[in-house]
């Protein structure tokens, strides 16, 4: 009160200073409530409402939303339809035993006749396992004639490396798809197979399959660069123990890898090189450089919409907002997909939640500049045509989840490896990668194909193709 007393007795030049005096700490206050808050919004970033992934995700995080718990006990329900594991088909069993009792089992009386339908039982084991090998002895004759001396050739098909095409193929197996070191599958071959060889044995394996891939990696990526759609992503990666870049172009049947020094759109454009049909990317700034028609991941949209609802005020309200109506498009995008709704009637839908999702961002465009919600929906208003894309193009998916869980291999192999030392190892992860995922898209054994590889390497013949018998037509 007495303060109050004092303040009425000020003349007004008096209260004007006083108040010039107190505005540049007004302002301070002001930047530093949206320094605490910008802060804030950083620490509690995580892979919901970011596009961090969930291995980085701090040990208090939030776990993610689960169904409420349905009272029932673990395990087969009541009532429920039992699956069991075909028996193997006579061609695949080696052998045959009857076990055909001669006395009772209960009056010691003696049986006697056949059962018409025994009961079978099977049993899959693995018998000893022995490398075999073949020694070739090369002769050197001289001539009598000129004095010249001549050895023997290996037969065709056979390696001159001490590796045949099916050890060499076991052994790219390990390292290329099962992710294990070069030690570990030294000590593999030499504990299970009992072949002691060196580390560089093994390395020139990794080598002899990358030159016998080669032209099914070649003819993969023509394949792909010439699809009507794909998704495309990418990773970091470590290329001699410096930053580099793992790219993936993903297509209805084939899977490309491509490893790049740079993450920019000049590595974007030697990935899809003539590729010019619909591509599914997330925001980063490299794909605004391709001018054909694009889709934004609605996934990385919707963890941004999740991150402004954690703020507080006009941002937590728009957040909220934006995240419920990309969840009611996703209801009736899911419901064209099962079958269960006719795209002329999702379309019929659509620009009522188009119009409202683009209110709310024109909403957060317009908060104060600079802030984070003002740039994210400034940069998505800026691609908005991308947004719905899906909705017109048939075959195009709203996510960039195929692009992503195609990363996945790759980046536990990376997490293990520590990348790749060399321009040989390069090589390697591109070829071993995009044969495993494409192999993998098109339900094909990964072993066999290495193995018709090498030997077709072998034996001066062409490799086998990636592209499946149908010709894997634009889709």
């Amino acid at each position: 009160m007495l303060a109050r007393d004092a303040f009425d007795k000020l003349s007004r030049d008096q209260v004007f200073d006083l108040f010039s005096f107190l505005i540049p700490f007004v302002d301070r206050c002001e930047r530093l409530e949206k320094r605490v808050e910008e802060l804030e919004r950083r620490l509690n970033q995580n892979s919901s409402n970011s596009s961090k992934p969930p291995s980085s995700d701090p040990p208090g995080a939030k776990p993610a939303p689960k169904s409420p718990p349905s009272g029932k006990k673990p395990g087969g329900q009541p009532g429920h339809r039992a699956n069991f594991r075909a028996p193997f088909p006579p061609d695949r069993v080696d052998d045959t035993f009857e076990a055909i009792p001669d006395r009772c089992g209960h009056c010691d009386h003696v049986l006697k006749g056949r059962d018409r339908r025994p009961r079978r039982h099977q049993v899959a084991e693995l018998p000893p396992i022995h490398v075999r090998v073949v020694e070739y002895l090369l002769h050197a004759l001289k001539c009598s004639r000129c004095g010249k001396v001549t050895r023997g050739k290996l037969p065709e098909g056979v390696s001159s490396r001490l590796m045949g095409p099916r050890l060499t193929a076991l052994a790219v197996l390990l390292s290329g798809a099962f992710r294990m070191s070069k030690r570990e599958v030294q000590a593999f071959l030499k504990s299970f197979l009992e072949l002691d060889v060196a580390l560089g044995t093994v390395s020139r394996c990794e080598k002899a399959a990358t030159e016998a891939l080669q032209p099914c990696v070649v003819e993969a990526i023509t394949h792909a660069q010439g699809q009507s759609r794909a998704n495309v992503d990418e990773t970091g990666w470590k290329q001699k123990r410096h930053l580099a870049w793992l790219w993936t172009l993903v297509t209805p049947w084939v899977t490309v890898f491509k490893l790049h020094a740079n993450r920019s759109s000049q590595a974007m454009k030697d990935l899809l090189g003539p590729f010019n049909g619909a591509l599914t990317s997330d925001r980063f700034g490299a794909y605004n450089a391709y001018k054909g028609s694009r889709q934004l991941c609605w996934a990385h949209l919707i963890r941004d919409f999740e991150a402004f609802r954690a703020m507080r005020g006009r941002p937590g309200r728009i957040g909220k907002k934006l995240q419920n109506r990309a969840r009611k498009i996703f209801v009736l995008w899911h419901k064209v997909r099962d079958g269960t709704m006719s795209r002329k009637k999702f379309l019929k839908r659509l620009p009522y939640h188009q119009r409202d999702i683009e209110a709310l961002l024109r909403q957060g465009a317009e908060m104060p500049h600079g802030t984070a919600v003002s740039r994210t929906c400034r940069r998505i208003l800026k691609a908005r045509k991308a947004l719905w894309t899906f909705a017109y193009l048939r075959n195009v998916e709203p996510t960039n989840n195929s692009a992503e869980r195609a990363l996945r291999p790759a980046v536990l192999w990376r997490k293990g490896s520590f990348g790749t030392q060399s321009e040989r190892g390069r090589a390697f992860a591109e070829a071993i990668l995009t044969v495993r995922a494409t192999l993998k898209k098109q339900g094909r054994e990964l072993y066999g194909f290495l193995v018709q590889a090498c030997e077709a390497t072998l034996a001066g013949k062409p490799a086998p193709s990636l592209i499946p018998a149908s010709g894997g037509q634009k889709a």
